[in-house]
């Protein structure tokens, strides 16, 4: 091979090693691929493609919307404020799992957030259980519950402005969107 004056190898190209690209078509907001055998089994693929299209329209034409004012006219101290009261509201619900589930220390590490947040953190809008006394929440919920006492996760569903997920975590989708 031949170098050039700057000790540079000219730059050459293999056609043989190109890959095709898979076509992907996406149609009305769906993305469509080509079927495989290891697609799993959707019975409610119907109710949630339905689904899916609603939440899709829902938030393209209203929740974008007033989202982008929310971000403009609310600033970020409050929205923090807004976001710790209502952590502080969906304690009995991580309170309760914790308990169901055996967590005798989470659940009382839940009900003395709770308590703290309440007093000295205005209701909930500060926390100062995590800041000043550095007790963080934990994070159990309905979905590691039923895990806990051996339910499988069941088929995917969408429901109504919620994300996708397995039909064990559907009373616990309100909390994770606040």
């Amino acid at each position: 091979m031949c170098l050039g004056t700057l000790g540079v190898a000219p730059l050459t190209t293999s056609t043989n090693n190109v890959q095709t690209l898979e076509e992907v078509v996406v149609h009305d907001t769906m993305l469509h691929l080509e079927m495989t055998d290891t697609e799993e089994y959707d019975p409610w693929e119907p109710f949630n493609e339905k689904m899916f299209n609603f939440n899709y329209k829902v938030d393209r034409f209203v929740l974008k919307p007033v989202a982008k004012v929310y971000n403009e006219i609310v600033l970020d101290g409050e929205k923090q404020a807004i976001h710790n009261a209502y952590d502080n509201v969906a304690m009995p619900k991580r309170f309760i799992n914790s308990l169901v589930q055996g967590k005798f220390k989470g659940a009382g590490l839940e009900l003395s957030r709770f308590v703290i947040n309440s007093t000295l953190g205005v209701g909930g809008l500060a926390d100062v259980a995590k800041y000043q006394f550095h007790l963080e929440s934990s994070d159990e919920n309905a979905a590691q519950t039923f895990g806990h006492y051996g339910v499988g996760p069941g088929p995917y569903l969408v429901l109504r402005q919620q994300p996708r997920g397995q039909y064990r975590q559907v009373p616990e989708r309100r909390r994770r969107d606040s």
